[in-house]
Formats: structure tokens, C-alpha cells, sequence
């Protein structure tokens, strides 16, 4: 693995260094690139419909590309890294949500403006940087000879709190950080009727008891399963609708009868329906403080969790309201009184300001600090 670590490092340099000699940079292109999946996300949809908006001669290249087992798809991965280096060559500005290989690898020209637009809007859970060495994080030599996180100018992020985290997930100071928000906070507020709407059309009985969507983060080699089963086994299914939802990374599904795990629509899209969250260091918690669904926290594996991957909050402490160990107790806590004031703390702490104008902000920094659609 070092050794197809430097080999890329090298490749990558001389390519990238052969299409900046070769083409001049384009002050009207920009490039979004993503490991999150094989189509632009909502968050980049919605950047981009309001880039097209103001700057009618803009050109938007996508690179969206999943590395999933087989070799096919890694091949298929390894091509999206090389072409993204003609772009990276010849754009004005590069967004990414995800670590992209090819942007730290190579020396960029001044003239481009990388913004890395993390893909959630906290940083409950450690990554990056910070699980370097750790058995749910990179190598210590791959992530140095890759130059993990390298080469961003600016870091889009939520709120304020979690600045140190960031810096240390990126190897960046304060200075760089812009506590904007995502695309996906504006889009939550403004469609939650209509994507409800959507949800009940295909399945109707959630709108005959209360929802509760359970979405558990990523972990590598799995587990989660099995403790989906036993939240199963505690709730009342004649009194609650249950939906298993996995992270995209991690899909989970439930085969047990009367739980749904309406594939079609994402977790995010699912808190249009939702009474109450159970989640556990994901980032969706945050999407549901910003449309205010209840959450609750089911930490069963805290401790092991914080060592093998590590976490920036400490959840117990701060919302001991809000957290469970056991899914029969978390579930008895369904049918008493919610903890608002700690939901509210959260709230208050945790979220970024101006909420709803995430779009509007990302694309005045795009504007502003990339010069998008200048002269050069």
C-alpha cells in the first residue's frame, strides 16, 4: 500500500504538472469533485443552481466517483484521478466534500481556489487527520505519503464549536474556516412539506403513528446489525413506526417484519417524517437540530468507539438527558416527556448562524475568495 501510495504521488505530480504546462486556467470553470457517491449531491445541486443563476457563462465540471470493492470500480476510481487532474489544472475554483486523492497530491497553480465543503455539518466523530493510526482511520505512512487533506485554501463548516475540531481533521488554522453551513440545511427547511408528501405517497402507514428513524454512523467491518435487532425487539411496533436506515457507506437493513427501510429516499430526506432520531455519533443529528426533530443517542459501543475512531464531543456529558447505553431503556424514554431544554442546548451550541441562507453564503465566498468568473 506505501508503495502505490508514492507511485500515485509521483504519477499524479508529473500529469498535473504536463496539463498546467499544456492549458491556461479558466476564470469561468469550476470543479466539483466527490467521493461521497457517483452523481452530484444535493449540496452541490444547489451551489451550482445558484452559480448558473448569477453567472450565466459559468462552466461546471463534475467528478463524482465511489471506490467500492471490485477491482472494475477501483479501476473506474483511479481513471476519475487522473481526470480530475486536467481539471484541477485548468479551473478557476475546485469544490470538494470529501477527501479527493488528487488535490493533495499535487502543487496547484496560484490562480485556483480550493474550498473543501466537508460533507456534514458537525464533527461529532473524529476523521480525517485525527484517526491517523487508529484501527477505524488511514495508516500513519499512507496518510503521510498521500498528503492527506493537503492543499485546501478554505474549509466549509458548520458552527462555531466545532472549529477545533476541523482544524485538527485538516491540518488548518481558525483562519481558514468558514462557518457557513451546507446547501442541505436550506434545502431541509424549504422542501420538508414537500418531501413528506413524497415519502407518504409511497409508504402511507407512516402517517399512522409516530416515526422513528434509526441511522447509525459508518463503521469498518460492520456491528451495527446486531444492535438494530435488539432496538427492534425493545419498540412497540403497534405504537411506533420503525425505519433502519445504514450510512451510505454501511448500508443496513432491517428483514424483520413491520420495520421499513424505505430505500429510494436518504436519512436526511426521512427527517421530513420523523418524530424522533436515534442515532449515535453521526452527523445526522445535526440535520435534525436544524428542522428540530427529538434525538436520541445510543451509544452501546461508547467506549470502544472512542478508541478505535474517536469522537470531539463528549455526548454523555454535555446531554446526559439525550443518551442511552441500552435499547430498552432508550425506548422507554419515547413514551415519556422529551428533554427539550438539553435538545435546545444543543441546539444553541452546536448549529451554525443565519440558518437557511447556507446556499447564498457558500456562493458569495465562491465569488469572493475564488474569484469565480474574473479576469485573470
Amino acid at each position: 500500500m506505501k508503495r502505490l501510495a508514492l507511485l500515485f504521488q509521483i504519477f499524479a505530480r508529473v500529469i498535473h504538472l504536463v496539463f498546467k504546462t499544456t492549458f491556461s486556467t479558466n476564470p469561468n470553470k469550476i470543479v466539483f469533485l466527490s467521493r461521497q457517491s457517483n452523481s452530484p449531491s444535493i449540496d452541490f445541486q444547489l451551489v451550482v443552481q445558484e452559480l448558473q443563476r448569477r453567472h450565466p457563462d459559468i462552466e461546471v465540471v463534475f467528478v463524482c466517483r465511489r471506490m467500492e470493492k471490485g477491482y472494475r470500480s477501483k479501476l473506474k476510481f483511479a481513471y476519475s484521478q487522473i481526470y480530475s487532474l486536467y481539471h484541477l489544472a485548468t479551473s478557476r475554483v475546485a469544490v470538494l466534500e470529501s477527501y479527493w486523492p488528487a488535490v493533495s497530491a499535487v502543487q496547484h497553480r496560484p490562480e485556483i481556489t480550493v474550498f473543501q465543503m466537508w460533507h456534514s455539518m458537525g464533527k461529532i466523530k473524529a476523521s480525517g487527520r485525527q484517526t491517523v493510526g487508529k484501527p477505524q482511520g488511514w495508516n500513519k505512512d499512507v496518510a503521510r505519503l498521500m498528503r492527506m487533506h493537503e492543499g485546501y485554501d478554505y474549509v466549509i463548516a458548520g458552527g462555531k464549536a466545532w472549529n477545533a475540531a476541523y482544524e485538527a481533521s485538516f491540518g488548518i488554522d481558525e483562519s481558514k474556516i468558514l462557518n457557513l453551513g451546507l446547501p442541505r440545511a436550506d434545502y431541509l427547511l424549504d422542501n420538508r412539506k414537500r418531501l413528506r408528501k413524497k415519502i407518504l405517497a409511497r409508504y402511507p402507514q407512516l402517517a399512522n403513528k409516530p416515526v422513528v428513524l434509526y441511522a447509525p454512523t459508518f463503521r469498518r467491518g460492520g456491528g451495527v446489525g446486531l444492535r438494530a435487532k435488539r432496538l427492534v425487539s425493545a419498540l412497540d411496533l403497534n405504537k411506533y413506526e420503525l425505519i433502519v436506515k445504514g450510512h451510505s457507506n454501511s448500508p443496513l437493513l432491517s428483514d424483520s417484519v413491520g420495520v421499513l427501510n424505505c430505500q429510494g429516499f436518504s436519512g436526511m430526506e426521512l427527517l421530513a417524517v420523523a418524530d424522533f432520531v436515534i442515532t449515535d455519533y453521526s452527523a445526522i443529528a445535526v440535520e435534525a437540530a436544524v428542522v428540530g426533530v427529538k434525538t436520541f443517542y445510543y451509544l452501546y459501543d461508547y467506549d470502544v468507539y472512542q478508541e478505535q475512531n474517536g469522537l470531539n464531543l463528549d455526548i454523555p456529558a454535555e446531554f446526559p438527558e439525550l443518551v442511552f447505553f441500552e435499547a430498552r431503556s432508550l425506548v422507554k424514554a419515547l413514551d415519556k416527556e422529551y428533554p427539550t431544554a438539553a435538545f435546545q442546548r444543543y441546539r444553541d451550541k452546536y448549529l451554525f448562524e443565519n440558518l437557511g441562507h447556507s446556499t447564498q453564503s457558500i456562493v458569495d465566498a465562491i465569488d469572493e475568495k475564488g474569484k469565480l468568473c474574473l479576469p485573470l
